[in-house]
């Protein structure tokens, strides 16, 4: 599972031509689902940087790579509750500072991930994550776009896809007031529970431990 530029990893590594990467040098499992909160596939427009800004950002990473640069983070489409938009700015963990290399390199997996959903050829990514995929966003969210969320999922070449629109809803889903965050845990727990294995494989996996 991944909400926001975590949705855009989790995406396009599920979306990475076989073989994959490993995790920590060990062959991964299988994967039954993944699970998708306001993925950063595009930003929304009111968010998108400007070309010269991605142009001097991209020339400045490939001279300083680990050189780091300091963005003011912006609550405001955040949630639309004003004590998680505080709690967001107060939070120590979510620093202002990346370095450009990152930044670029985000910015790339992004827009390989817009192109894929634009129907282009993407060498080494595909449009089958090979397994049951489910995506919520909300459709007032103006950090990334919903429009972009909703473009991609419908070229997605999986047979098991939901889509879920949480009206009026902002970025953050699991911190949304007026019983969305209720909502939203409520979809992605039966989800989860409708794609577990069958009981008499679980008793299997638990006969071979």
């Amino acid at each position: 599972m991944g909400h926001s530029m975590g949705g855009a990893e989790a995406l396009h590594f599920m979306m990475t031509e076989a073989p994959r990467p490993v995790v920590y040098g060990l062959p991964m499992g299988k994967v039954r689902g993944l699970l998708l909160e306001s993925p950063f596939i595009t930003l929304h427009p009111d968010s998108q940087p400007n070309g010269f800004t991605l142009w001097a950002g991209k020339l400045a990473a490939n001279i300083a790579p680990s050189r780091q640069m300091l963005q003011k983070l912006d609550s405001t489409y955040m949630s639309r509750d004003p004590q998680v938009r505080k709690d967001w700015e107060e939070d120590k963990l979510c620093h202002d500072t990346a370095t450009l290399g990152g930044m670029v390199g985000m910015l790339q997996r992004s827009a390989e991930l817009k192109a894929l959903g634009e129907g282009k050829v993407v060498e080494g990514l595909k449009l089958d994550p090979g397994c049951p995929v489910w995506l919520g966003h909300g459709s007032a969210d103006h950090a990334t776009s919903y429009d972009g969320s909703k473009k991609f999922f419908e070229k997605l070449k999986v047979e098991d896809k939901t889509f879920k629109t949480y009206e009026g809803a902002y970025h953050k889903l699991h911190a949304e007031p007026e019983g969305v965050k209720e909502e939203f845990v409520k979809d992605v727990g039966e989800w989860i529970l409708a794609h577990l294995p069958e009981q008499s494989e679980k008793t299997d996996v638990k006969a071979k431990l």
